[in-house]
């Protein structure tokens, strides 16, 4: 039953407290065997001492605590079976085969609307020198950092006991699908004659730790897939120097500047963009409000926005700093409420988000035509916590297709693809049937997670053509050479040259949703049209990234 009552700042919490108790672990779940970096304020001594071992029986439930400070492989290693699982393991070959091992194609993406042209298969200009591939009959070898004959390990820090702001909801849950991921990828044949075995760190949000975490798994791990980290922000003066290709989170447009980074998820400036281009051409407000994270990729966001805005003759009112733990929101909605602004739009963080549409609930206020919120409010299961007041008057902008009611058939493309339907199904077998309800539904699919997904699955895929001459820059290398389709809505492009080069970075479209009531009385979200920026008729899609269009 869809909760009616208004929520009260008690309620909140609760709900805060219970996403980041649920995401911690589960009773149908292994738990996870993170590094306790607390006191790792810089990297240990000697790092190869907390090397994972090669062996995939090491990363298994039965071993031994890691030491303090030191990344442990969690239930993913190798021989380790997928934990609460409900689906048998010879399920039919049909439903268990990765489509990265399909060789690329023109066919339209899964969920594609009837009668829609087959897309160009896209080609990035390719790196110096020919991209590597396999060599056939070649036994695989100790080829590279971090791989062995017979195991792949790759590695991820993310800020999981950062529990003042949803640390475990948000990264704690990051990690249990990046194991989802890589249990799917091994149950189905691994990688090549090997299997991927994750590595993980939690650096609890703080950079100093990010850095340690970094230094012990740089020596330990072949590459880094999407992590939840401040870190991607300041660690490129190491990346170059080490090799280590990182698919990163995307949060930060630094990681697109950087040569080693591939992201998998637009960044907060080109979401403010394209957002603000999406509210001055569909809403037409007078006025606006924004509200940001007081961080510098979110500062850099809102005047973004607040200039292509004013380029369309709209005027920003308010502007309100918001801080990732804050306490309380109500004098932002009371400056907001005496500015009146016609529309807000929000580049900021989960939890002052939801306090400050709690407090605007309290004082009976909204703006005239709502408010469009950034990725981090776009999430099937999210609007429990943000109660009532969102729904009929939310919109949110994100990179991947959100799961919605199968009669919303604007959303085929995106949301109801067979991909997101694989990735629901790993999850609840990976996790248990409790991934269903509100303890994790948010926690399932918001979009850090759907980044993790998606590239994990584009690492193996790439790892594949190269067989058993596996190295870190024969993976970058064809990273670089082709586009990959994602299968949930977007297809990522790393331009071989610059991955900063395109137009619209990696990606090919974005996404707007609204909150909406429910059949039951609930929350849900409806998908809305014309995507920003990326409609067919605009003709600002490069071919290269080019996939399908609505018609």
């Amino acid at each position: 039953m869809a909760l009616r009552r208004r929520w009260s700042y008690v309620a909140l919490f609760s709900t805060l407290a219970m996403l980041g108790a649920a995401c911690s672990g589960g009773s149908s779940k292994e738990a996870s065997k993170k590094a306790d970096n607390t006191q790792a304020a810089s990297p240990a001594p000697n790092a190869s001492s907390s090397t994972p071992s090669a062996d995939p029986s090491a990363a298994t439930p039965t071993t031994a605590a890691a030491a303090p400070g030191s990344p442990a492989a969690t239930p993913s290693s190798p021989s380790t079976p997928a934990a609460g699982s409900s689906t048998p393991a010879n399920k039919s070959a049909a439903s268990n085969t990765p489509a990265g091992k399909q060789a690329a194609s023109n066919t339209p993406a899964p969920g594609a609307k009837p009668g829609t042209a087959a897309a160009p298969t896209p080609h990035a200009p390719g790196p110096a020198g020919a991209v590597p591939s396999a060599t056939p009959g070649k036994a695989n070898y100790a080829s590279d950092v971090g791989v062995s004959a017979d195991t792949i390990r790759i590695g991820t820090i993310n800020m999981t006991s950062a529990t003042r702001s949803l640390g475990p909801a948000l990264a704690g849950v990051q990690e249990q699908n990046l194991d989802a991921a890589v249990k799917y990828i091994n149950r189905s044949g691994g990688v090549s004659g090997r299997k991927l075995q994750l590595v993980t760190c939690d650096d609890g949000g703080d950079i100093a730790r990010g850095r340690a975490c970094y230094e012990k798994l740089k020596d330990n791990v072949f590459a880094l897939v999407p992590s939840l980290t401040w870190l991607t922000d300041v660690i490129h003066d190491r990346l170059p120097k080490d090799k280590v290709p990182w698919l990163s989170w995307g949060w930060f447009k630094s990681e697109y500047e950087d040569p080693w980074m591939f992201p998998c998820h637009a960044n907060g400036m080109r979401e403010a963009s394209q957002v603000a281009d999406w509210t001055a051409k569909v809403l037409k407000p007078a006025t606006v409000g924004i509200m940001y994270l007081n961080v510098s990729e979110d500062i850099a966001a809102k005047d973004v926005a607040t200039k292509q805005l004013k380029a369309a003759g709209i005027k920003v009112v308010e502007t309100v700093a918001q801080e990732w733990d804050s306490p309380d929101e109500s004098q932002h909605v009371l400056a907001m409420r005496t500015a009146n602004p016609d529309f807000i739009l929000s580049f900021s963080w989960p939890a002052p988000v939801a306090k400050f549409m709690h407090d605007a609930s309290t004082q009976h206020w909204q703006p005239k035509l709502g408010f469009a919120a950034n990725h981090l409010t776009g999430d099937p299961g999210y609007g429990p916590i943000f109660g009532e007041y969102i729904k009929d008057k939310t919109y949110t902008i994100t990179s991947w297709g959100v799961p919605t009611d199968p009669s919303d058939t604007d959303n085929a493309e995106g949301g109801n693809t067979a991909e997101q339907q694989l990735l629901r199904d790993e999850l609840i077998r990976t996790n248990g049937r409790e991934y269903q309800g509100f303890k994790w539904r948010y926690a399932g699919y918001h979009h850090i997670t759907q980044s993790g997904w998606v590239c994990t699955r584009i690492l193996a895929k790439a790892a594949e053509q190269m067989g058993a001459d596996l190295t870190r820059d024969g993976q970058k290398k064809v990273l670089e050479s082709k586009a990959w389709d994602s299968g949930i809505g977007s297809t990522l492009y790393w331009n071989a040259a610059d991955h900063n080069a395109n137009q619209n970075y990696s990606y090919n479209r974005e996404f707007i949703y609204k909150w909406i009531s429910a059949k039951d009385g609930g929350w849900d979200l409806k998908r809305i049209l014309p995507d920003p920026v990326f409609d067919c008729k605009s003709g600002n899609i490069p071919a290269a990234a080019k996939t399908i269009c609505n018609s």
